[in-house]
């Protein structure tokens, strides 16, 4: 907690956080961000930011599978194009939330359902392989990880911006209550590792690649957590 923070002023922060969160918007989901990343992934980069452009290679499927794996993929890029509605220019805390409630909260109701879209092109038809479902956790897991970095990276309010610390702990705040979304993809990365390693060794990279992405995860999750308890004494 910073000294120099009076009660009132934290008080203002905790009734602030809590009527974002209150709203459809971190109701849905959670928030990672990947502060200042810029990084050129290569296939298989664990350390890359939330793009299909990170997966590992793929070899090529069976024909009669080749074009369900196609649309897929197809659907999970578009997913990963329809980025967060431009915030308004106008970052006073009242704005923010018609639009966190609006726009927002429109565009994680679409993408919520494009990512169950993404999945299920995975397994349309049946027979699925033990390949298909290693690729489907993992692009999911992509997809999770994709909509908790936007999300994080949405603007505080213009009132903190006179208080860059307090800024710094509302954003740690919403970070550390909005972790579902990162919790959804450390699940489908610890499933596509776990799938991967039970199966044929040529497919332990795929399981190197999801366990590694956990891990980052995992610990940057653990980082949030400690920050906002440091906030919380």
């Amino acid at each position: 907690m910073i000294p120099a923070m009076g009660a009132r002023l934290q008080g203002w922060l905790c009734r602030q956080v809590a009527l974002l969160l209150a709203s459809q918007l971190l109701a849905c989901g959670a928030a990672l961000q990947l502060e200042g990343e810029q990084h050129t992934p290569y296939p298989g980069d664990a350390e890359a930011p939330p793009t299909l452009g990170a997966l590992p290679e793929m070899s090529r499927p069976e024909p009669e599978l080749a074009s369900r794996q196609h649309r897929a993929l197809l659907v999970a890029r578009e997913v990963l194009d329809a980025r967060l509605p431009t915030a308004p220019e106008d970052r006073a805390f009242d704005t923010l939330q018609r639009w966190s409630r609006g726009p927002v909260a429109d565009w994680i109701r679409r993408r919520r359902k494009a990512v169950q879209h993404a999945r299920g092109e995975f397994t349309v038809g049946g027979d699925v392989r033990l390949r298909d479902s290693i690729i489907q956790h993992a692009v999911v897991g992509l997809l999770h990880e994709d909509t908790a970095a936007q999300l994080a990276a949405l603007p505080s309010p213009s009132e903190l911006d006179s208080e860059p610390e307090v800024a710094r702990l509302y954003r740690e705040l919403v970070a550390h209550h909005a972790e579902p979304f990162v919790a959804a993809a450390l699940v489908e990365y610890r499933q596509c590792a776990d799938v991967a390693y039970a199966g044929p060794g040529e497919l332990r990279y795929w399981g190197d690649f999801c366990a590694e992405r956990f891990e980052r995860l995992k610990a940057r999750t653990l980082e949030l957590r400690a920050a906002a308890g440091a906030v919380a004494d």
